[in-house]
């Protein structure tokens, strides 16, 4: 019995040897170690830009008659400017000296010089006409560089306020207070887990050219949210039901703890992910903790029989730092340590197994630009690392051969969204990576699920190396019945290539699909979406055929 038990396993061990070697025949990527959990990773979006005040600056009132009160300016004195240049001041004042000028014009001289305040980001800094008396033809002007004062935390727990008023006091900081400022420590407060805030400004009743900053905040501490969709492909069953909860602020540190499970109902597939975020330092800083577990197993797709079993562990230590954080534009960098330890087992017999510790430094910079259109563009280097429990290179448990622990390798995804009309709008994206090395299966490249691959099966086709591309053009309009509700129509092309290092196997491999879409808002808080995606050329695997899929799904938070 145990002889013909090993028999099994050896035979087992040498098919998934094979189809693991080189670019995995189709349909056989989702089936390794790492991979299942790979189509539960978010895509890098746009950061938010709430609770920024508007802060639109009347003119200063111009006296009644000032149009008709008129006098000779020989010369035009700025009194008090700082953080205006000469080169940017003096043509504006030379427009209005030695000349006759109405007390009018001088207004629009002080409103000009205050625009270019306005311009370089000075929110509260103006110039005005002070009372005078005009003596030999001078006049004086004045610059006001305004600052922020006080500043006042109103809502909120006690526990909450600590990090906000640190926040704030960087925005008083600046002196005079600019835009970018203001801008950065706001949206970073937004960012804080738990927490909407919004600010106001008023004018100071102790300092001259002071305001008052008040903070409001709003608690939002849990969100929650369900979801079930048939985008899980046959292998691991096409229905897939996802949950997930995130609590903030548990231990008063303005931390957030997260839990996201996903199962398919008939058992093939189950995959349990918890995170930890805590701030670090008044900069916007986040320390994050991250352990998931999956366990797979696949649909049959072999004519023997293999009774397969995937399991896999990964655990996370990161670091992200907003370098750059505003409306139109963010830069976050980021590094993490990482490890994933897998495994398969055939008849219940451990065939493969790795041991991966990854050592990772990206980036990620986006920007909403003039002509209507959003950028994200996301890069990485990952260095595997021969320590911390790792597997050892050469290792014949490996899952690939030629895989190697101390791997290095790129990765890259790029977005551009662009609004064509008041309805139309175009999503461009790209992803793709690049290998030094040949890889074990949890960094290999994808291609087949979302976001690339649509008409295909999750880790359709993997590879060392690989790019994949998509277009999307969407329709936004409103379902005539149910009062109207919001729904966007789409259709779009993808297309995909992986390529292998590894000796034996394909080299290399493609696919492209194209589908048609409707994505509808059912309520403020339930979303669903309709899709018919067709394989284009390529069969899906697990299938054997070309023939239009249909995806559906729905999804509700709270």
């Amino acid at each position: 019995m145990n002889a013909t038990r090993a028999m099994r396993a050896v035979a087992g061990g040498t098919l998934l040897a094979v189809l693991a070697s080189g670019v995995l025949a189709q349909g056989a990527g989702i089936v390794l170690p790492g991979q299942v959990e790979r189509q539960f990773r978010m895509l890098p979006q746009p950061r938010g830009d709430s609770g920024v005040p508007q802060l639109p600056t009347p003119p200063e009132a111009v006296p009644p008659q000032a149009g008709s009160l008129r006098f000779r300016v020989q010369s035009i004195v700025l009194d008090g400017v700082n953080r205006l240049e000469a080169s940017v001041t003096d043509p504006l004042i030379e427009r209005y000296q030695d000349r006759e000028v109405s007390l009018g014009d001088l207004y629009q001289l002080a409103a000009e010089l205050s625009a270019a305040y306005r311009e370089r980001g000075y929110l509260l800094s103006q110039v005005i006409v002070p009372a005078q008396e005009v003596r030999d033809g001078q006049v004086r002007l004045q610059a006001v560089e305004g600052h922020v004062d006080q500043v006042v935390i109103e809502g909120g727990e006690a526990s909450e306020r600590d990090l906000v008023l640190r926040f704030g006091m960087k925005i008083r900081a600046e002196k005079p207070l600019t835009n970018a400022a203001l801008e950065r420590y706001m949206l970073l407060i937004n960012d804080l887990p738990g927490i909407y805030a919004y600010a106001t400004l008023s004018p100071s009743a102790d300092r001259f050219a002071a305001a008052d900053l008040h903070i409001h905040l709003n608690e939002r501490r849990f969100d929650a949210g369900v979801s079930v969709d048939n985008r899980g492909g046959r292998v691991l069953g096409s229905e897939r039901l996802i949950a997930d909860v995130a609590v903030a602020d548990v231990f008063g540190r303005h931390d957030n703890s997260s839990l996201k499970g996903v199962a398919s109902p008939g058992g093939e597939m189950t995959y349990l992910a918890l995170r930890h975020e805590q701030p670090l330092g008044s900069e916007g800083g986040k320390l994050s903790l991250g352990y998931n577990v999956t366990r797979a197993e696949p649909e049959d797709q072999s004519f023997v029989p293999l009774d397969l079993e995937t399991r896999s562990r990964g655990w996370q230590l990161g670091y992200l730092y907003p370098v750059l954080r505003s409306r139109p534009e963010n830069l976050y960098l980021r590094a993490s340590l990482d490890g994933h330890d897998g495994e398969e087992r055939v008849f219940g017999v451990k065939d493969r197994e790795d041991h991966v510790r990854s050592l990772r430094v990206g980036l990620t910079w986006d920007r909403k630009d003039r002509f209507g259109g959003t950028n994200i563009v996301d890069l990485e280097a990952s260095h595997g690392l021969s320590a911390l429990g790792a597997s050892r290179n050469g290792d014949p448990l490996l899952t690939r051969a030629d895989g190697r622990v101390d791997y290095g390798k790129l990765t890259f995804f790029a977005a551009r969204l662009q609004d064509l009309s008041a309805r139309w709008s175009a999503l461009a994206a790209m992803a793709g990576q690049h290998a030094r090395t040949a890889l074990l299966s949890s960094e290999l490249f994808a291609f087949g699920g979302e976001p690339f691959g649509r008409g295909y099966d999750p880790s359709e086709l993997v590879g060392d190396h690989g790019l994949a591309a998509k277009l999307e053009l969407r329709y936004a309009a409103r379902l005539p019945l149910a009062g109207g509700l919001p729904l966007q129509g789409y259709g779009f092309y993808d297309v995909g290539r992986v390529w292998s290092r590894a000796s034996g196997g394909e080299g290399d491999a493609s696919a492209a699909s194209v589908g048609v879409g409707t994505r509808l808002v059912l309520a403020p808080s339930v979303n669903g979406f309709v899709e018919l995606a067709r394989p284009l050329t390529r069969r899906v695997g697990a299938e054997g055929d070309k023939d239009v899929r249909v995806y559906a799904g729905l999804s509700a938070r709270m």
